[in-house]
């Protein structure tokens, strides 16, 4: 099991990191990895970002967004991941920085992201926050 978060930054823009490994490296996906053992996917979620942007954050402020689940979504085997959202203001990016499997942080806003710039299947979590986004 897997967990990713969506960290949307002044409700327009996401933070993508840049992969520095395989798969996908150098495309743009959401924080996240995988659940340890007695970890609860809220922790995991907590833990992936202190870990990847040196977000700190804590459960309560995350909301469950959707799950990944389709068949060869990731190249290392089948991986079921829960995709959770955290909305920060922009003065947190300050405080980031890249970390573990993050080669570098990105600041996007969602609307102009495109589907070819995103690894995994990452832009399913980014068009459903555009859809998200242009009903409010």
């Amino acid at each position: 099991m897997t967990v990713d978060v969506a960290v949307v930054v002044d409700a327009q823009s996401i933070i993508l990191i840049e992969r520095a490994k395989p798969p996908f490296m150098d495309l743009q996906v959401l924080p996240g990895g995988h659940v340890e053992a007695l970890e609860s996917f809220e922790e995991a979620a907590v833990r992936e970002l202190s870990e990847e942007i040196g977000l700190g954050a804590v459960p309560c402020h995350l909301r469950r967004l959707m799950v990944l689940d389709s068949p060869g979504r990731d190249p290392r085997g089948d991986k079921v991941s829960i995709v959770f959202v955290i909305e920060v203001l922009s003065e947190a990016l300050q405080m980031m920085c890249a970390g573990s499997d993050a080669k570098r942080i990105i600041v996007r806003r969602i609307a102009e992201i495109k589907e070819a710039e995103v690894g995994f299947d990452h832009w399913r979590v980014i068009q459903q926050l555009q859809q998200e986004r242009s009903e409010s």
